[in-house]
């Protein structure tokens, strides 16, 4: 058994997933996210986790990078009180 007893695992098959393991992704194109062991399967969720112009648009890996070097980024766990004391 993986882990389903204890850990919420949105938008999973449970049995499936104690039967046969994750899938592991692993890279993406266009609309189609890639396994570890090189399955392609659609991405028919794009427009709830991504964005919907696909993994590799050159205009959003150019702004990403951008944004990257610029700030990669910042937890948010205590934001709330970061925000009153400064």
């Amino acid at each position: 058994m993986i882990n389903t007893d204890s850990v919420l695992h949105g938008f999973t098959d449970l049995k499936n997933l104690d039967d046969l393991g994750p899938i592991v992704l692993n890279q993406a194109k266009g609309i189609y996210v890639y396994d570890q062991n090189g399955k392609k399967y659609l991405d028919a969720n794009s427009g709830l986790w991504n964005s919907v112009v696909g993994f590799d648009h050159p205009r959003m890996i150019e702004v990403a990078k951008k944004q990257y070097e610029k700030f990669s980024g910042y937890h948010s766990f205590f934001w709330k009180n970061f925000r009153t004391c400064c």
